[in-house]
């Protein structure tokens, strides 16, 4: 339970208390989490303690190890509950690695003579004995971790392999075809919002004309007892009748936070800038209005939904559409209500703003997937708590009316701005 669903529930006596609590010891924190990178690697060119999950391809499967046995499953969804069975840390002998994951264990492979030749055997052991060898195809991605034995003559390859009976050694595997050796590695990633790409695919640079399944996490100030701010966009294609059920998450001080809603509007057509214009790479900001003040209304939104229940910084939540969509392109909005002054005891409980970035109270958001499309998003907050920055009061003075709806009335036809100069900050 977040503070201020204690704070919503309690008496005078304890809200006091429970403010002061906050001052002493402040709000929750959340501790990162981390994700599977979408990008397959070389281990053997990653740092020292990088941290890696190692699929087999023949098998189809994510393997690790528990007590001594192996372990598998077939999704890259890595729990806090399994991520020391699954998360393997590199550690690096010159271009030779070993791979240890978080319950103590290291796969090895092992060779010995015998007659007619040489055997290889695998084990999961509690130390490194040996440092495998990387051989790395990087047109498939596909990399083959081996050790050779004797190491000096006559050597003999022996490569950590799998079978559906279970990891293996095999000798000498066929560098032609699919083979038992194939594994492909993946990093073990602070979760960034950016679905494991480390950065958004670059067909999606920030700014520029947005495409299919493109997201973006809006920045800049937001006012207490503000409703309906924006916290996260993104655009999608959506079919004939179509429920659209959201994945999103939330970042940063989320306790200041009363509802979360989702907002669709059809994307405007004819908004972007053309190629051949002065500002070519950015796209109209008109293009994706949005008028928290009431926007059905003033600016053609349709609401899917809303939620009173807000859920904790990182959290993985899933929003499901109270309105089927006719076919079209969409902006989808993940928004919030954001608490008054009076709601969290007085501006005293806000944070101060200005100095460093630990001074500013922020919250933020990311869409990571619409139904079943995953959504990359261009821009990246989560590691400061948020694009949206808390002050006592925002509020937009002046917004042009669109056209496009006849029912906007909030709108002004002229406006001045009688000054600029400059905060003590710097500003």
């Amino acid at each position: 339970m977040t503070y201020f669903n204690q704070f919503k529930n309690a008496t005078r006596k304890t809200k006091r208390l429970l403010v002061l609590f906050a001052l002493l010891f402040g709000f929750s924190a959340h501790a990162a989490t981390h994700v599977v990178s979408a990008i397959a690697v070389d281990p053997s060119r990653l740092n020292d303690g990088a941290q890696v999950v190692m699929y087999h391809n023949s098998t189809g499967q994510f393997v690790g190890c528990n007590g001594g046995n192996e372990v598998t499953k077939d999704n890259k969804e890595i729990t806090d509950a399994n991520a020391k069975y699954y998360v393997f840390t590199v550690r690096k002998d010159g271009n030779k690695i070993a791979l240890l994951n978080g319950a103590g264990y290291v796969p090895q492979v092992t060779g010995e003579l015998n007659w007619g030749g040489v055997k290889f055997s695998f084990s999961w052991e509690k130390s490194v004995n040996n440092y495998f060898n990387v051989n790395y195809k990087s047109e498939s991605n596909v990399a083959r971790l081996y050790i050779e034995y004797p190491p000096v003559i006559r050597t003999h390859k022996g490569y950590m392999s799998r079978t559906n009976d279970g990891m293996s050694a095999k000798q000498n595997p066929s560098n032609t075809a699919t083979d038992d050796a194939d594994w492909t590695f993946y990093k073990y990633v602070l979760d960034d919002g950016t679905g494991g790409y480390g950065t958004a695919p670059t067909k999606h640079n920030q700014l520029k004309a947005w495409t299919d399944n493109a997201g973006y996490q809006e920045v800049g100030y937001i006012g207490l007892g503000n409703k309906n701010q924006v916290l996260a966009m993104a655009c999608v294609s959506v079919s004939a009748d179509d429920v659209p059920t959201l994945t999103y998450r939330l970042f940063g001080h989320t306790g200041y936070l009363s509802a979360i809603s989702v907002y669709a509007r059809e994307r405007d057509t004819k908004q972007d800038y053309t190629p051949d214009g002065d500002y070519a790479k950015y796209e109209n900001t008109f293009a994706h209005i949005f008028d928290y003040r009431n926007p059905e209304k003033n600016c053609g939104a349709l609401f899917l939904g809303t939620t009173h229940e807000v859920p904790a910084a990182g959290e993985k939540t899933t929003f499901t559409s109270n309105l089927k969509l006719p076919a079209g392109e969409y902006v989808i909005y993940l928004v919030a209500n954001v608490r008054s002054a009076e709601e969290i005891g007085g501006l005293k409980n806000l944070p101060l703003i200005g100095g460093a970035k630990a001074n500013y109270t922020r919250v933020g958001g990311v869409i990571d997937k619409v139904s079943n499309k995953t959504i990359y998003t261009v821009n990246n907050y989560s590691g400061e708590g948020g694009g949206r920055v808390l002050v006592p009061n925002f509020k937009l003075l002046y917004a042009p009316r669109y056209e496009n709806f006849a029912t906007s009335e909030e709108y002004s036809r002229y406006y001045r701005i009688p000054a600029i100069t400059r905060a003590s900050d710097g500003t």
